[in-house]
């Protein structure tokens, strides 16, 4: 496996090759708390076929959100360095946003996207309010940097049942020490203007002719309903599946039925 780091102006993303000495390329991109090695039961089952570039979400803070524009200068810096001319995309929960992204701006590299509980779709409005405002923010890292005032906040919340028990879960785990609290801060803060624009991938999909299928959760309290109703109001042709999981749908099973879609 190799790792790189690419500077574009002041945005660093790192990647890993986890195989290669194929003719064809998939992109991936994981969720938040995990690492590339999250793809390797896939890059075993497609070694030979397929090359498995997985680019890391950025959980150091950065000097400023990372652009769109920016992110497509390092896309295009990484294509030419490897000589990649098409890609299927595939991307779990917050690193979709990366690859709705590409295929909003280079949607002739696209052969196939494939998006599973994808983020990006339906932005909480707890999401734009904490990362795109002045109040928002200072509120934001004053629940990161204080040791408890986060967890009381869930706990109220989830007491009133306005918060379902899998998101009170998930968001207890990913916030539990100082550490873990700042990489949230710091992908929220990177991502924030990582939100494609559905209209313009609903043009380019037609014009491209690239097929975009989409795996749910049923039981997913992060990426929920909703967010599956607006894909399939903005993007009519997109195929999705739901499965009869929650959140963490990154498994054999779908590792084995991505590789049959490929």
């Amino acid at each position: 496996m190799t790792n790189e780091i690419i500077f574009t102006g002041r945005m660093k993303i790192s990647y890993s090759i986890l195989s290669q000495n194929a003719e064809k390329w998939i992109i991936a991109f994981y969720g938040y708390g995990q690492q590339a090695e999250v793809f390797a039961p896939l890059a075993e089952k497609l070694k030979g076929k397929y090359n498995l570039l997985v680019i890391d979400l950025p959980l150091d803070l950065q000097e400023a959100a990372i652009e769109k524009k920016a992110f497509i200068a390092f896309l295009d810096e990484l294509t030419t360095l490897h000589q990649i001319n098409k890609i299927s995309g595939l991307s779990y929960s917050m690193g979709s946003r990366f690859n709705l992204v590409m295929a909003e701006y280079r949607p002739d590299l696209i052969e196939k996207l494939i998006l599973v509980a994808p983020d990006g779709i339906r932005m909480r409005l707890w999401n734009r309010f904490s990362t795109s405002t002045i109040l928002g923010n200072r509120i934001f890292r004053h629940l990161v940097v204080s040791k408890n005032a986060y967890a009381n906040c869930i706990r109220f919340l989830y007491r009133l049942k306005l918060m379902p028990k899998s998101m009170y879960a998930f968001s207890k785990w990913h916030m539990r020490d100082p550490e873990c609290r700042n990489k949230v801060y710091n992908a929220w803060m990177n991502m924030k203007k990582m939100i494609p624009d559905l209209g313009t991938l609903r043009k380019n999909q037609a014009s491209y002719s690239f097929d975009i299928i989409a795996f749910f959760g049923v039981s997913d309290s992060i990426i929920n309903h909703a967010c599956r109703k607006k894909l399939a109001r903005h993007i009519p042709s997109a195929k999705i599946v739901t499965l009869n999981k929650g959140h963490n749908l990154l498994d054999e099973e779908l590792f084995d039925t991505i590789a049959e879609l490929l």
